[in-house]
């Protein structure tokens, strides 16, 4: 590892795997970097570990940027990864040949000009897609890639691409408001909002973004377009909706689309003109301040006069944003106009169909109603019944017994009741009616002191009862 891109990628691999570190001095090098081909004969499980190590190496440094190929950031090469991975005494991993092979076998990694050719992509090992792939032609604008990675040998390194392709859909799904603009965008303004944030310290070049776009085209997840303006031809992109992606619809591209996106696109161009105007007008401002102070007043009056006509200019391009701007706030609100009446629709619809429905009419919400009250009235009959059957049970019960004779014996079990409590009372000492019970207040009354008392006495206080 010569160059500095190898450096880099040698503190990087030393940082991650312990095998790489020299303090560690591991001797699992000497065999990863050899030829061990022969291993899968006489040691198998040798062979694996020495194939999986590699493999997660490659996946790991291709995420996080390390590797890369012939200006491709998402793919790699075998001869690139011989380079790259060349570590001192050891000098070239003679087995990555093996390690691709598998890679391949198992769909990480998949041909450039496959996936710039192929209409969908699928999960399944890249032999078995081979058999079922639909080759589609290719939009010039990829021409070029396909040539350069024909010449070169690359391989997409998909679980990056998948990895880089969900972090974009999820960006967009959150950018996204209810408006059809905000599906809308060509090459470079995709290229300027996600080149730089998908891997980490890595920006991503137009071949990659290419290979992106074609990913997630493959997946219904954007539609592409060529489309001619005055100064050439340009990449037209437009990305699901939500309801596209729940229905599982592709995305097409329609006149009206390609109008939106004019629109928007002169949007951004006076904005960018303004801004120059702006910036203009302000340093003219402090160039004839500047004259005046130097006492150069024709060259003041020049540049005042220059600045009055930029400052036209400028009013006229205002003018024009406006009517831009106000023609895009006109299509968002009629496209949330026209959701709006779309779901009306759909739930008058839908009520309709409730309120025609066989089961919910008037006769038979008057059957049920019927029903309901002759159930009401069976359970008041059953109510009746069961309250009548009772009185005539305790009737029943209690028939052979009269009221003098329920009086009489309640009126012997008071008595029994008033000699206990007599009895309770005769026993008990502290229950007497010839103690008399004091009401009045005590009064103390103290006792004086003698002459002779070796120590001070207590005060005694009798208790005095008038």
């Amino acid at each position: 590892m010569a160059t500095s891109n190898n450096e880099d990628l040698l503190s990087y691999l030393q940082s991650k795997f312990p095998e790489f570190d020299p303090k560690k001095g591991s001797s699992r090098l000497s065999s990863l970097y050899s030829d061990f081909s022969s291993l899968q004969e006489t040691n198998s499980y040798g062979y694996e570990a020495n194939v999986s190590f590699w493999r997660t190496v490659i996946l790991q440094a291709n995420r996080d940027g390390k590797i890369s190929c012939n200006g491709y950031t998402l793919a790699v090469s075998q001869d690139g990864l011989e380079k790259a991975f060349e570590y001192g005494k050891y000098g070239q991993p003679l087995g990555i040949n093996n390690v691709t092979d598998h890679m391949i076998e198992d769909g990480d990694l998949v041909t450039v000009e496959s996936v710039l050719e192929a209409g969908a992509l699928s999960s399944r090992p890249w032999s078995s897609y081979l058999l079922s792939v639909f080759i589609g032609r290719p939009l010039r604008y990829a021409a070029s890639f396909i040539k350069q990675s024909q010449q070169s040998g690359a391989y997409v390194v998909m679980p990056t691409l998948k990895l880089v392709t969900a972090k974009v859909c999820e960006e967009h799904q959150k950018k996204q408001a209810i408006s059809i603009t905000d599906h809308l965008m060509t090459f470079e303004t995709f290229r300027k909002r996600y080149s730089k944030s998908l891997i980490p310290n890595c920006e991503l070049t137009d071949a990659d973004i290419w290979l992106l776009l074609r990913y997630i085209e493959s997946s219904k997840g954007v539609a592409i377009a060529e489309i001619n303006r005055g100064n050439g031809e340009q990449i037209m992109l437009k990305f699901a909706n939500a309801a596209t992606v729940a229905q599982k619809k592709s995305v097409e591209i329609t006149e009206t689309d390609k109008g939106i996106l004019s629109i928007m696109e002169t949007s951004e161009s006076l904005k960018s003109q303004i801004d120059e105007l702006e910036a203009t007008m302000s340093k003219l401002t402090i160039d004839t301040k500047e004259c005046l102070s130097k006492k150069q007043k024709p060259q003041a009056l020049y540049k005042l006069k220059q600045r009055k006509r930029i400052e036209a200019v400028l009013e006229k391009r205002l003018h024009y944003l406006d009517a831009m701007d106000t023609i895009l706030f006109k299509i968002e609100s009629s496209q949330s106009d026209a959701q709006i009446v779309q779901a009306y629709d759909l739930g008058a619809n839908a009520l309709k169909s409730v309120l025609s429905s066989s089961e919910l009419n008037v006769d038979t919400i008057d059957m049920t109603m019927d029903k309901v009250q002759e159930t009401f009235a069976d359970q008041q009959e059953i109510d009746d019944a069961l309250q009548l059957g009772m009185a005539e049970l305790q009737d029943k019960q209690y028939n052979d017994m009269s009221n003098d004779e329920l009086e009489k014996e309640l009126e012997e079990l008071e008595k029994l009741e008033s000699k206990v409590l007599e009895r309770r009372r005769s026993e008990s000492p502290f229950e007497r009616d010839d103690i008399s019970i004091p009401t009045h207040k005590p009064i103390m009354t103290p006792i004086e002191e003698t002459e002779h008392s070796a120590s001070p006495q207590k005060t005694k206080i009798p208790l005095e009862i008038q």
